[in-house]
């Protein structure tokens, strides 16, 4: 239900009410309502996962912010034998907004 995007504004294409009755609707919510209603399984320890699983993405998005940056050529590189031409293209894009970066 959020925005594609970061550069995406959802409210230029979708109401507040709009939004509002989709969380309603929204699956997982509903999942859980089936489950307890059904007594087929407990939320008893949800919020203790919760948190174990907030501290585990938590600590693979801190690795991943400290991987080394890559070089441009590794990006573009070794998918194809000749670059296409709209890659040779962006890449050429790519290296005037770095200011020529290889």
């Amino acid at each position: 239900m959020g925005a594609h995007t970061t550069s995406d504004d959802p409210t230029k294409y979708r109401t507040k009410e709009e939004e509002d009755a989709w969380a309603e609707k929204d699956p997982l919510k509903r999942l859980k309502g089936y489950i307890e209603h059904a007594k087929i399984g407990d939320f008893k320890k949800e919020e203790e996962l919760i948190s174990q699983y907030k501290k585990q993405i938590d600590s693979e998005f801190e690795a991943a912010e400290k991987h080394p940056e890559y070089k441009l050529d590794d990006v573009f590189g070794y998918l194809y034998a000749e670059l296409p031409d709209e890659l040779k293209r962006q890449k050429n894009s790519i290296q005037n907004f770095l200011g020529g970066v290889k």
